[in-house]
């Protein structure tokens, strides 16, 4: 049975007019590809601009890199890949209703489409289209998958305690299982193995994949609250002022951001329907998308005090104020290290050298790892 007359039967003769878009190796997007395109631009900026901003701070720190920097950048280069992937399904028919393509255009964007898998694809697609689908799901899982190792590396090496040490290792090693489960999980979800390639068997079964992805983001969001909340006890037990306990906990806890999206995301895929796929998982791969940048942009944005120390310290003299330099205890800086604090304890200049040296014995048999930041 050729593709074409697979499509004709699930379809259920919906495209026996004249596709709209039939023959074109261009197509205009639709509303919905515009926005995602445009969100794919958005994203390929700001995640270089805050990977150029995460280098430079680590530059004002002397230059030191640390495993998790080059983690970042791998996942950094697979996130530009499923954008620019992302960019190109958008112009080849995605997110139209698929009796406006042609079976050729419709195999096109299958093939190289993200998280869009369901028991109409093995249908369309050959031994190679499955090979592109493949790719993409590679360029997903493992952006997201070293973007959360990255994170759980950090932590490892800032906090010395045995119990988020030991936490933060189990976390990587879960969230490798994780990708290596979002790579494979379309070889196994089509019985015989061969359905995968499009050999159609008429006791052949593929399960609902949609399902498989789901169950897969919800186990992703759990390992996200685990990540979120793993260096909360160190921190709020540091001899420093509350306020800069609490300050740092917020800054740790940006990545309830990443936590937000990964819980829309699943909904939203949940909402593909057959065979429309192209169509109905629109939003599902948008999300999918967002949800990929926004944990890299979460990922430096903890990491660039340095950054924030040096344009607050042109302020004076922006406006013709005598520059005045910092006098940050140096326990406290190096305490914080290159963590960004958004709140500033600096403008209640009691004296807290006394307190922090108090603390300071307590705390640095905890984070003796930390004044490598």
């Amino acid at each position: 049975m050729s593709s074409s007359s697979d499509t004709s039967a699930l379809l259920g003769g919906a495209e026996s007019a004249t596709p709209q878009y039939a023959g074109m190796s261009i197509v205009p997007p639709s509303p919905k590809g515009v926005t995602i395109i445009a969100v794919d631009v958005l994203l390929i900026v700001l995640t270089t601009a805050f990977t150029t901003l995460r280098f430079y701070s680590r530059q004002l720190r002397k230059g030191t890199l640390f495993p998790e920097d080059y983690l970042y950048l791998v996942a950094l280069v697979f996130f530009h890949g499923l954008c620019w992937v992302s960019i190109a399904i958008n112009v080849k028919g995605f997110a139209h209703h698929i009796w406006d393509l042609d079976p050729q255009q419709t195999t096109t964007v299958l093939k190289v489409g993200v998280t869009l898998y369901t028991d109409f694809m093995p249908k369309l697609t050959t031994r190679r289209n499955h090979q592109m689908t493949f790719a993409s799901s590679v360029l997903y899982a493992v952006s997201l998958g070293l973007v959360k190792i990255s994170i759980c590396w950090s932590v490892a090496r800032i906090f010395s305690t045995p119990r988020t040490v030991l936490g933060a290792y189990v976390l990587m090693a879960i969230t490798a299982l994780w990708v290596v489960a979002n790579i494979t999980i379309s070889f196994v979800v089509c019985r015989p193995v061969g359905m995968n390639w499009g050999d159609l068997t008429p006791d052949g079964h593929c399960g609902n994949l949609m399902v498989s992805y789901t169950i897969l983001s919800i186990f992703d969001l759990v390992v996200d609250l685990f990540i979120l909340i793993l260096p909360i006890p160190t921190l709020w037990s540091l001899g420093m002022p509350t306020a800069t306990r609490v300050g740092l906990i917020l800054v740790f806890s940006f990545g309830v951001l990443t936590m937000v999206f990964g819980a829309i995301r699943p909904a939203a895929l949940l909402r593909v329907q057959e065979p429309d796929v192209l169509y109905t998982g629109a939003m599902g791969h948008l999300w999918t998308v967002v949800e990929n940048g926004v944990a890299l942009i979460v990922c430096s944005s903890a990491l660039l005090r340095p950054v924030f120390d040096r344009a607050t310290s042109t302020l004076p003299s922006l406006t013709k104020k005598p520059s005045t330099k910092s006098t940050a205890q140096p326990d406290e800086n190096t305490l914080v290290g290159d963590i960004w604090i958004g709140i500033h304890v600096r403008e209640r200049r009691y004296d807290y050298t006394m307190e922090l040296e108090q603390g300071r014995s307590a705390t640095q048999k905890y984070w003796s790892g930390l004044t490598a930041v």
